[in-house]
């Protein structure tokens, strides 16, 4: 018996590891190639006075189970994926003006996008694209008992706060309520 809950034991936490890193395996790939998809979209539908080059750039907080955080606790995975296009016949600038450059597009979330043009990144052209990430999670729980039945809420909240090397930044917040009852 104690063999059998040692090695029990072990074989459910690497099943654990297991999931997890599939889990992170997969939302990484999924936003790699939606990144991809979004940018083959946007470069298609511009204009002919337009540059065809899209930079598309996806972050997306993918919660991912982790026992070690405890019950009702679903702090965020961030991935991210990106990726460059360009659509048609003209593979530099059209003309000097500002629609002729490339755009580069910043989605969080898919709820905050922002789209700038290369000039916006002129003076930060050796730094990375983001500067700071910061996330706040927040939450609560709440038990209550009776004769009948037992009731678990949790509610928890991620904000997350983008800045880009060129002083823009984005935001999002992510709830998650969980209800158990039994």
């Amino acid at each position: 018996m104690i063999e059998f809950a040692v090695m029990g034991s072990v074989a459910l936490l690497a099943l654990t590891m297991l999931i997890q890193m599939g889990l992170r395996m997969n939302y990484q790939q999924e936003i790699q190639q939606d990144a991809f998809r979004q940018a083959m979209r946007i470069a298609q539908n511009e204009g002919d006075n337009e540059s065809q080059a899209i930079q598309y750039n996806a972050f997306r907080n993918r919660r991912t189970p982790n026992p070690s955080e405890g019950v009702g606790v679903m702090p965020r995975v961030l991935t991210q994926g990106n990726a460059t296009v360009t659509w048609g016949e003209w593979l530099t600038y059209l003309n000097q003006s500002r629609d002729s450059q490339p755009r580069i597009i910043v989605n969080l979330d898919d709820q905050s996008e922002r789209e700038f043009r290369s000039e916006d990144f002129i003076d930060v052209a050796n730094q990375p694209l983001v500067r700071r990430i910061t996330k706040d999670l927040t939450g609560s729980g709440k038990i209550q008992q009776n004769n009948f039945k037992s009731t678990l809420a949790s509610d928890t909240t991620e904000s997350t706060t983008m800045e880009l090397s060129n002083g823009a930044s984005l935001t999002s917040s992510v709830d998650t309520n969980i209800r158990y009852n039994w």
